[in-house]
């Protein structure tokens, strides 16, 4: 009988996609629920197609509260690790709902398995090839966004394909079986399911390479470094406006910083007033993850850049006691960008930088900028001053808890290094 039903499913698959709608709101809107209240009046499509699901025999509502659930409980660390966690979550229970109609209870270690080929080889339509919010506010009401999709391939992809090939990294196929992992684990504990097959899902997937050899660390070359900070610098003189996104930038590459750590949280406003001298060193103070404080040692060459941005702000070149004055200003409105706010900034710097890179006839080096991510900022100011900085020091300022950390990441990853010294063998 459940062979039948997934053959009807199939079937009706060939005769027409089925088009994914998002269910999780924005970090935002989705604090304001609760697990006895998981639906939002001002955001009616989602349990509108809660509804349409159960009317098709799909009991998925309780899916949908403990779900919420998790997410809340995961949300209090901050935005970013609800956007991470959201992210796989919703398209596990997309994925259940629409395409197996089976509720999280329903899936055996089989459906799992087939679930992660799907995530592989997604159907067109469930792909994007750029990021999209997931509802609109319109007359006061929540309306999803019709060009969200679950999954997101950066370029073009031909109309005529029905899927779309995907070649996630190591690190995101083991973030996705993490994650899922985790959420099973929650269901279980709070008595709501059963089993945990992702374990063993895991084990035996053949996307997963153990034990490579080369740990992909992603960050600028030093040629792309120089390129984008010359190029920040050259566009922040013709545009004033730009002296934003080179102070963002050089804060994330000299600081070793995440995106999270320089936006405005909940529980953390980054001010001017967090930078200090003591006994004639710079130090700036930083909120970061797993809730710790640390101070991190700020470098004599971005002084410079801490001065020119805040005389663009009409501010005093050194901050005074305590400055409330956000560390990075908005364009609009009161207090500091948001994590997307600034992961967009970084992006645009990016996207500069890659054009006029192109045009300079680097388009090697362009292509491969453009898969860069803010992250890599923080990857690659460390992986430059782990030759010249005791790996101690390095790790106190980049809040790595252990040694181990930084220098499994840092100086054991360091492959294009031991590639360069290695092509100058003889034969």
């Amino acid at each position: 009988m459940g062979l039948s039903r997934d053959k009807n499913n199939e079937e009706k698959q060939t005769k027409a996609p089925i088009v994914p709608t998002p269910i999780f709101d924005s970090y935002e809107q989705f604090r304001m629920l609760s697990f006895a209240n998981p639906f939002s009046e001002t955001t009616p499509s989602i349990e509108h197609q809660i509804f349409e699901l159960e009317s098709q025999g799909v009991n998925c509502r309780d899916d949908y509260k403990y779900a919420v659930q998790f997410l809340l409980l995961h949300s209090r660390k901050s935005e970013q690790t609800y956007n991470s966690f959201r992210t796989e979550v919703e398209r596990l229970l997309l994925w259940a709902w629409k395409i197996k109609k089976k509720t999280i209870n329903e899936l055996k270690r089989a459906d799992y398995e087939e679930y992660i080929d799907f995530c592989m080889n997604p159907p067109r339509v469930w792909v994007s090839s750029d990021r999209q919010v997931h509802f609109f506010e319109v007359q006061g009401e929540r309306q999803p966004n019709k060009n969200w999709k679950p999954f997101r391939v950066d370029g073009e992809q031909s109309s005529s394909r029905a899927n779309i090939k995907r070649k996630p990294a190591q690190a995101t196929l083991v973030k996705l079986f993490s994650t899922i992992s985790v959420f099973l684990d929650h269901l279980i504990m709070e008595g709501y399911s059963e089993n945990n097959p992702i374990p063993i899902v895991k084990k035996h997937s053949p996307y997963l390479i153990r034990d490579a050899h080369i740990r992909e660390v992603h960050r600028l070359s030093e040629l792309q470094w120089d390129f984008v900070l010359d190029t920040l610098m050259k566009k922040a003189e013709e545009d004033p406006r730009f002296e934003r996104n080179l102070f963002a930038l050089v804060m994330m590459k000299s600081c070793y910083l995440r995106v999270s750590e320089l936006a405005e949280r909940d529980d953390w406003q980054p001010i001017m007033g967090h930078f200090q001298k003591k006994m004639g060193y710079v130090w700036i103070s930083i909120f970061g993850k797993g809730r710790k404080l640390r101070s991190v040692s700020v470098p004599d060459e971005m002084i410079p850049f801490l001065i020119r941005y805040r005389k663009h702000r009409g501010l005093s070149e050194w901050p005074e006691a305590n400055e409330q004055e956000p560390l990075i200003h908005k364009l609009k409105g009161q207090g500091g960008p948001s994590i997307r706010q600034i992961t967009r900034l970084i992006e645009d710097s990016f996207e500069i930088s890659i054009n006029k890179m192109i045009e300079d006839g680097f388009r090697d080096d362009a292509i491969e900028l453009k898969e860069a991510t803010s992250h890599w900022l923080r990857h690659t100011g460390a992986s430059m001053d782990v030759k010249t900085r005791p790996l101690k020091h390095l790790a106190d300022d980049l809040g790595h808890a252990s040694l181990s950390t930084t220098d499994r990441i840092y100086v054991q990853s360091d492959d294009l290094e031991r590639a360069e010294s290695g092509r100058k063998r003889k034969v």
